[in-house]
């Protein structure tokens, strides 16, 4: 279980870096609109040659059944939440992303206490508890750093 616990441990940098990256490599003059698009356009770019390599191309095939639109949903969703992401990011920062990243995590617990009748040991509360704290501590100390002006 140890491996599993350092992946899990490693899971938070992926968010982390996306946030940090949308702030330092971030194009000046470019607006979350082109940025989202050049993000789903190489996305994209980069699934072609692994699908064409493994002969897992798809298409939507007639009819259009419930599947086809669900996918069409699932890009859909994808588009925004890239677009609110990145401007959420430019309108507050990356740490401010953080908290909203405890905050979904939390709710995720809390749905899957409510439907699926989940029960977590003590390291998970542990774990749990210990993420609001720094969340709380790492926006504080941003926000006494951005008051001083030496954080734009």
């Amino acid at each position: 279980m140890v491996g599993w616990v350092l992946v899990a441990m490693a899971a938070p940098v992926c968010p982390a870096g996306t946030s940090d990256g949308a702030v330092r490599l971030r194009p000046s003059g470019r607006g979350s609109l082109e940025l989202t698009a050049g993000v789903l356009t190489t996305s994209a770019l980069l699934t072609v040659p692994i699908a064409a390599s493994t002969n897992t191309w798809w298409w939507f095939a007639a009819p259009f059944d419930a599947g086809d639109g669900a996918l069409l949903g699932i890009v859909l969703i994808q588009a925004l939440m890239w677009f609110f992401l990145l401007e959420l990011i430019c309108l507050s920062g990356p740490v401010f992303l953080t908290m909203a990243d405890n905050l979904s995590t939390l709710s995720g617990v809390g749905w899957g206490i409510l439907n699926f009748a989940e029960v977590y040991s003590l390291w998970i509360w542990g774990a749990l508890g210990l993420s609001l704290p720094a969340a709380f501590l790492v926006n504080m100390t941003a926000g006494a750093v951005r008051q001083k002006g030496t954080l734009t």
